[in-house]
């Protein structure tokens, strides 16, 4: 397909589908691969969670930002913090090269037009988008995110010298001094003993999506872009850590999709990316495995340049990229590695020609890397049940079952290769909340065990819908639907249960 053949296809299919896509629930319980160590995120808290009692253990941090990490065998996890800043030198200490470049050299635009043009109405000017290579102003509204462009001012104002102070302005200068600045820190610590943490990374902008490697060796996560205004719109950059080989910042790719896996041996990654998402409307994208690790257990980085100032990261990943199928790119979309080497992934169907009257068509497909063919992996009646939340898809650690979270917070199984149906309905709609995203994803308890919120009038909870239970609990179901536990029985008020 040309990019003028899709540029027309999407622009017709865009308005039909957009509407279908969800985000991804900021609340989580994560699970170790058997189930017996779950990491609970709510309200910018963490909690460890005993998988056979369900004690809930609190972690003494607070402002922990969305979607932590746990690895397979429980035993890591990783969080960001979100902190502030209230020494700008002291801060700047602890950013990698590569983020001081950025700073002082869009602070350097900045003034040049401040000296230009001035402050209108006391506002400092847009930057415009500055280009990669010369940092110069292209003018039109300013693409950096507020929390970046708050970094380029505070500095800006700490640094000016008389001039640039006579043309500010000594109150400004003071205000903005006094204005407090925000910077996130990923740390790991055991899950034995949570203040034995250790700092992995530090950076202006949120990390976040954190997913060991298989072997817990490496630590991947995305960050929101700085020309990003919300991270709910834009595609993300693509970084891994490793604290054997002192990594702390290896870009292995920009613009790609939240839902990344690690490959079963942990030698690569697959993810979905696009190169031209503007976020505002869908674009074509693609299914990548890229190459992290090379066949002595090593990590492929490379020292960034130290002449580049336009880049996070402190290594480059140089291990090799496969461009598997072309998708529809949008930033909430997952792929997941299965059995055999086989990747699932969510989007959207596109066909030629298009009526503005087709249905959205979601749905969940697999690629076959010994074929290299691509091939729907649920029948329709599956998908259609899903729509929008066919991102929020969980495939068990055996690669056997997906769990499918649907509209209003219901919840379906489909055991893989199986008749064209549902196969098993979870949580009906009937039990069913909220709007029509889901608000708490489902996980994978081992193999046949499932976590899930539901409602206080879900007969998990209650004999008679007309007496619902006192709160919401998040319940542990096996693969036929059967209550295991009422996981959060004993556990107090948490905003996610009430």
């Amino acid at each position: 397909m040309t990019n003028r053949i899709a540029s027309i296809a999407l622009t017709v299919f865009y308005a039909i589908v957009i509407l279908f896509v969800g985000c991804i629930p900021q609340d989580s319980l994560q699970w170790s691969s058997d189930g017996s160590v779950g990491l609970l995120r709510t309200k910018d808290a963490l909690y460890l969670v005993d998988g056979d009692t369900g004690k809930l253990t609190p972690i003494p941090d607070s402002n922990v930002w969305p979607w932590p990490g746990i690895s397979n065998n429980g035993k890591i996890i990783a969080y960001t913090l979100q902190l502030e800043c209230n020494d700008l030198s002291q801060t700047l200490n602890l950013l990698p090269p590569g983020q001081i470049k950025l700073l002082k050299n869009h602070a350097r635009l900045m003034r040049d037009k401040i000296f230009r043009t001035g402050l209108v109405n006391g506002q400092f000017p847009s930057l415009g988008k500055p280009t990669s290579r010369d940092f110069t102003d292209s003018g039109g509204k300013d693409s950096f995110n507020e929390n970046y462009r708050n970094w380029v001012i505070r500095y800006l104002c700490e640094n000016a010298d008389g001039a640039l102070a006579e043309k500010i302005g000594s109150d400004i200068i003071k205000k903005t001094k006094e204005t407090k600045l925000t910077y996130f820190q990923l740390f790991t610590s055991p899950a034995s003993d949570p203040n034995a943490r250790q700092l992995i990374a530090t950076s202006i902008q949120p990390l976040c999506l954190i997913r060991f490697s298989p072997d817990a060796r490496l630590i991947g996560y995305l960050m929101q872009p700085f020309e990003t205004h919300d991270m709910f719109e834009g595609g993300f950059d693509f970084y891994v850590a490793s604290t054997k080989q002192n990594v702390n910042a290896m870009l292995v790719d920009s613009t790609i999709a939240a839902g990344y896996d690690w490959r079963p041996d942990g030698r690569a990654v697959a993810y979905l990316k696009t190169d031209n998402y503007d976020g505002k409307q869908l674009s074509v994208g693609t299914l990548v495995e890229k190459t992290v690790v090379d066949a002595d257990n090593e990590l492929l980085a490379t020292p960034a340049d130290p002449n580049k100032e336009t880049s996070f990261a402190t290594h480059t990943c140089t291990g090799e990229t496969k461009e598997l199928a072309g998708t529809i790119f949008y930033p909430w979309i997952k792929a997941q590695y299965g059995r055999d080497g086989r990747i699932f992934f969510a989007t959207a169907e596109l066909s030629l020609p298009s009526s503005k009257l087709e249905e959205e068509k979601w749905s969940l497909f697999c690629y076959d890397s010994l074929t290299a063919a691509v091939t729907d992996a649920v029948p329709r009646a599956a998908a259609d049940f899903a729509g929008g939340n066919i991102h929020l898809f969980a495939l068990s650690p055996d690669g056997t079952k997906l769990l499918l979270p649907g509209k209003k917070t219901t919840l379906g199984l489909y055991p893989l290769g199986s008749a064209p149906d549902l196969k098993q309905l979870l949580v009906p709609e009937s039990e069913g909340f909220g709007d029509d995203l889901a608000s708490f994803a489902p996980a994978w308890k081992g193999n046949n065990e499932v976590s899930f919120l539901v409602s206080e009038k879900s007969h998990y909870l209650t004999a008679d819908a007309d007496t619902p239970h006192h709160r919401k609990e998040i319940v542990i179901l096996d693969s036929q639907g059967n209550l295991k536990q009422i996981l959060s029985s004993d556990w107090p008020d948490l905003d996610l249960l009430k």
